[in-house]
């Protein structure tokens, strides 16, 4: 399914305008905690794990940073906006 595209009503052709569709929900598979955060690097091992934990901290989840390597299926473990925050600390550890 495309993440992008364009809805051009019949009745207003004319006026077609970008539309864009975004997941409800962040995608976390069952993977350790650690893996999550880092992904789409590899795992590292324990100087990665300090970055992993920081980052957790920063965004509010700093409880977590004993979990690190617990493989669990975070998409039911966490809330919606425990996601997105492992999302925001995935971002901050790529430092885009």
């Amino acid at each position: 399914m495309p993440a992008c595209g364009r809805i051009t009503p019949a009745s207003s052709a004319s006026k077609a305008r970008a539309a864009c569709s975004c997941c409800s929900a962040p995608y976390l598979p069952q993977d350790t905690l650690a893996n999550l955060v880092r992904y789409p690097a590899p795992p590292e091992g324990s100087r990665q794990d300090d970055a992993v934990a920081a980052a957790l901290e920063k965004v509010g989840l700093g409880r977590l940073k004993e979990c690190l390597h617990s493989e669990e299926d975070w998409h039911k473990t966490l809330s919606g906006g425990e996601q997105q925050r492992v999302s925001l600390a995935r971002a901050l550890i790529a430092r885009p």
